[in-house]
């Protein structure tokens, strides 16, 4: 089995010959850049869903808020 395992990822550049088709690129990734890049998804998802804890306390916050004024 390989150490390095193959990744797609999508260029911004559109070939004019593809008709709007986006070109894909093979990058090989080593295992060490693999961790790295799962320890950066992980953060990633862990700020993603502490945001989305975040806003739902504020707007439990502000409905509270309406609910005691009255409105």
């Amino acid at each position: 089995m390989k150490n390095n395992q193959e990744a797609s990822c999508s260029r911004n550049e559109v070939n004019k010959n593809d008709r709007g088709r986006k070109e894909t690129m093979q990058v090989k990734v080593g295992d060490d850049d693999t961790q790295d890049i799962n320890k950066m998804a992980d953060d990633f998802i862990n700020n993603f869903r502490k945001q989305l804890r975040l806003q739902r306390e504020e707007s439990l916050r502000r409905y509270r808020e309406m609910i005691s004024r009255g409105a």
